[in-house]
């Protein structure tokens, strides 16, 4: 079984020096003191322009998906929804910063436009990159994605959080939220 998480890191792995310093070493010269990347933005559309700018988002599917699954759903400081850094979410954990769910739907890309194309998010979180991942398949290919967080009160407001604007998503059956423990994963939904 692998994780988003391990595909992501495998896939870093494969990328050029230039293309992993991109992401790893900072925006526009390297990250700002405070850890925020130097793009944000008063709206989602000027977040996801900045993270165009800069060559984060890349292609047109990321870029739909990122426009149409708001990240302030998913952030409880929402005035800072739009800043390209992580955000808190409860219980000690955190949403990811923008560009790496961009860098991680740029990289997984022709994995989730499979039709019939299995995934597991473990480590769900807020929802947000589980919501992402359901949108950009084909709902007439059949895609599925499984969120799995180990926190009940993470997995529970996970479920809310998509509820909000993508209730869709779980009424069609392409998002399954599962709560439990990521070692142990989804042997009866297997492979993914």
């Amino acid at each position: 079984m692998r994780s988003t998480l391990r595909v992501f890191r495998h896939a870093v792995a494969k990328m050029g020096n230039s293309q992993r310093r991109s992401i790893h070493a900072g925006l526009d010269g390297g990250p700002l003191s405070s850890g925020a990347w130097r793009t944000q933005g008063r709206t989602l559309q000027a977040l996801i322009s900045g993270l165009k700018r800069y060559q984060i988002i890349k292609s047109s599917d990321v870029e739909r998906v990122m426009l149409k699954i708001d990240r302030a759903d998913f952030c409880k400081a929402r005035d800072f929804a739009y800043h390209d850094k992580p955000q808190a979410i409860g219980a000690g954990q955190t949403i990811s910063a923008p560009h790496i769910h961009a860098a991680a739907l740029e990289t997984l890309r022709d994995f989730i436009l499979r039709p019939n194309a299995r995934v597991l998010d473990v480590g769900s979180g807020s929802g947000y990159l589980t919501a992402c991942i359901a949108e950009m398949m084909d709902p007439l290919q059949g895609g599925k994605v499984f969120g799995l967080e180990y926190l009940a009160s993470l997995h529970d407001q996970s479920l809310e959080n998509i509820a909000k604007n993508n209730k869709h998503l779980l009424e069609s059956g392409r998002i399954t939220m599962k709560q439990g423990d990521g070692w142990a994963g989804l042997p009866a939904e297997a492979p993914f």
